[in-house]
């Protein structure tokens, strides 16, 4: 495991493009002008992906695919994302996180209870409608639940 940051580099936004898009894109949607910038390059696993937990060894690499962040810190316990690229449409979703392994690839969404229709129909339209995939209509698995109360620790009284 790395110990040392990040590698760190002053740059002239006007002078990157990407990063001028991006500046100008937080802009517009936050309202202010982020404080720095993140670059985490895309990887792939050349040996294994699921085994570097169980203590085999694995050859991830990065490529050059990369995604770009701008960060304003905040003071408070709301995390706030937009995507500016307009292949991928925001559903209505406050939060998402992306599964893999038993599951077989899924996201886990946080979603308010007066946009979960909409935030359903979107994602069908996106993932099963608009490309090639061909899954019957019984395998294709979008559904909703509400959240439980999370652990509990029981004394007796």
């Amino acid at each position: 495991m790395a110990t040392e940051g990040p590698a760190v580099r002053r740059v002239q936004v006007a002078e990157h493009p990407r990063l001028l898009k991006l500046k100008e894109m937080f802009n517009s949607k936050f309202g202010s002008i982020p404080k720095f910038y993140v670059r985490a390059p895309g990887r792939v696993n050349i040996i294994g992906e699921h085994i570097d937990y169980c203590g085999y060894s694995v050859l991830p690499m990065a490529v050059e695919q990369d995604m770009l962040i701008a960060v304003e810190p905040v003071k408070t316990h709301v995390l706030q994302l937009a995507n500016t690229n307009p292949l991928y449409p925001k559903f209505g979703a406050q939060g998402s996180r992306l599964t893999g392994a038993g599951w077989g690839g899924c996201t886990v969404s946080i979603v308010p209870a007066d946009k979960l229709s909409s935030f359903l129909a979107n994602v069908h339209e996106a993932y099963y409608q608009r490309s090639n995939r061909s899954l019957a209509p019984e395998k294709q698995s979008l559904f909703a639940t509400k959240p439980g109360g999370g652990a509990l620790v029981f004394l007796e009284a």
